[in-house]
């Protein structure tokens, strides 16, 4: 009797990977953006990792803010730049009426009181011209010793987070951006969804570099990238791709 050998096919050839769900500015679809609320129920829904942006204010105290100003619902928001504005005067701000009058007297959380929330992150420092130096020494000493990724869309901000010894995310946002990021050799990736394919996947995984995608709440869309061997995806809809991760047939 002769046999056939049949060569062992790794299992994860056979199925997909898990891939981390990150949120997008907390659980953004349940409450404001960028919130004690909003990181709070991202938590709770147990994402992977939470997204959110950090901004300096005129005292020199970190803010978890998207915008570089104040007043969504001001006719010129230009008015209240973060960077011209104490905390204390930050603090006086109403963030949570715009999205529902249950989140009424929300404020821009200091970095310090999100950290505090013990949640596993990734930290984008938002843009503030050069130098950038004194800018960002101004949010890391906050981020010595906690679970977190850094990253931003600046290369030369990624490179200097790279050389303090923290976990890098280079944030690319065009095509043009993407050479001089891998040239960094961060720890991970986070592209623009429009820049993601099989093959650029591949590329940077032979680089031993993790890619993420932004943003994506489809989660049919998600399947299809999931299937590409994306290792996570930026989103405001947590709990549908906490749920896709949870299924049984993918």
């Amino acid at each position: 009797m002769t046999f056939k050998v049949i060569p062992c096919i790794p299992i994860s050839m056979l199925m997909p990977l898990a891939m981390l769900t990150i949120a997008h500015m907390g659980a953004s679809q349940e409450a404001p953006e960028n919130t004690l609320e909003s990181i709070a129920k991202a938590i709770e829904y147990r994402a992977d990792v939470i997204e959110f942006d950090v901004r300096v204010s005129k005292d020199g105290i970190p803010v978890v803010i998207h915008d570089r100003a104040l007043g969504w619902d001001k006719p010129i928001p230009e008015s209240y730049p973060i960077s011209k504005l104490t905390l204390s005067e930050i603090k006086a701000y109403d963030i949570g009426s715009w999205f529902s009058p249950a989140f009424a007297g929300a404020r821009v959380p200091t970095l310090e009181e999100v950290l505090a929330l013990g949640g596993k992150y990734m930290v984008e420092i938002k843009w503030a011209g050069f130098p950038f130096n004194p800018y960002v020494d101004k949010i890391l000493p906050y981020l010595e010793g906690e679970e977190c990724w850094i990253g931003c869309m600046v290369p030369d901000v990624v490179a200097y987070l790279k050389e303090k010894g923290f976990r890098t995310v280079g944030i690319v946002q065009s095509a043009p951006n993407l050479e001089a990021f891998i040239a960094l050799s961060p720890d991970v990736l986070a592209l623009r969804q429009q820049l993601v394919s099989e093959e650029v996947i591949q590329r940077l995984h032979a680089l031993g570099i993790q890619v993420w995608a932004w943003t994506i709440d489809d989660v049919s869309q998600a399947k299809k990238f999931k299937l590409m061997g994306l290792d996570g995806v930026i989103t405001n809809n947590v709990t549908g791709m906490i749920s896709l991760e949870s299924s049984p047939n993918l």
